[in-house]
């Protein structure tokens, strides 16, 4: 029965994009117009054109570690702040305003404010790394939050050490707070840092070849560049749910 309906929803998933690829081509049949709107047919030829240079592979490489270091950085920090603002009220109240300043403030600030300030190598990599922070920050505290009262009073009563409190308390319990964080920052920090590259065109990147596309209207190579950060961002998000589906099982 779970064999049918992942063949029905892989065969909906296939009808929807022809569906879509289909509107696509008549839109851009009428503009009649490879600047306006390329044809899916040249967008897929451009795109494997690209994939046959080892340049397309070299920037999309250099991206992925980049915004991906800047994530982790952000992950870290969110995870430390988490634990520090539960055991230590001060940190607490002094981190509320900051995640909360964080979550309101337009990303295009943060990019032109770090642009200002650091120069552009580094601006992709601090605004993955200030969008995942908040995110991790407050699905951890929440966990920190949400723990069991009872089972607390039952590590006092038996005087468990830290680190036994840690691995029968802490950690079942925040795990899945933890998880959250991670499958909703992973998607929000690739395209932030994509728009980052965008905006501040650091050297061999994939937004220093989509801005390029603008500046000469390679019109399909924009669909091509931004073909490969969607596919990228599909397989880095799966990679991320299979990872967890995996953590989910093996508990």
């Amino acid at each position: 029965m779970k064999i049918n309906k992942r063949v029905k929803s892989f065969i909906f998933a296939l009808l929807s994009i022809a569906f879509w690829i289909i509107v696509w081509d008549v839109i851009s049949n009428k503009a009649n117009s490879e600047l306006i709107l390329p044809t899916p047919k040249n967008t897929l030829s451009t795109f494997l054109e690209l994939t046959k240079t080892s340049e397309f592979w070299k920037i999309c490489l250099s991206s992925v570690m980049r915004i991906f270091a800047g994530a982790l950085f952000g992950i870290l920090a969110g995870m430390f702040l988490a634990i520090l603002s539960h055991f230590f009220l001060i940190v607490k109240y002094l981190t509320s305003p900051l995640t909360t300043v964080i979550k309101a403030t337009p990303v295009a600030s943060f990019i032109i404010l770090f642009l200002i300030l650091i120069g552009k190598e580094h601006v992709p990599f601090l605004t993955s790394a200030m969008i995942s922070m908040p995110i991790i920050f407050s699905n951890v505290f929440e966990g920190f939050e949400n723990i069991d009262k009872n089972l607390l009073e039952v590590t006092h009563v038996y005087n468990f050490s830290f680190a036994k409190k840690c691995r029968v308390l802490y950690l079942p319990s925040i795990k899945p707070y933890f998880i959250s964080g991670i499958k909703s920052c992973i998607g929000l920090a690739w395209k932030a840092g994509i728009a980052a590259e965008v905006l501040c065109t650091p050297d061999a990147s994939i937004g220093l070849k989509i801005h390029e596309t603008r500046v000469y209207l390679e019109t399909p190579y924009l669909f091509a560049w931004t073909g490969a950060v969607i596919i990228l961002s599909l397989i880095f998000e799966r990679l991320a749910v299979k990872l967890i589906g995996k953590e989910r099982r093996e508990k």
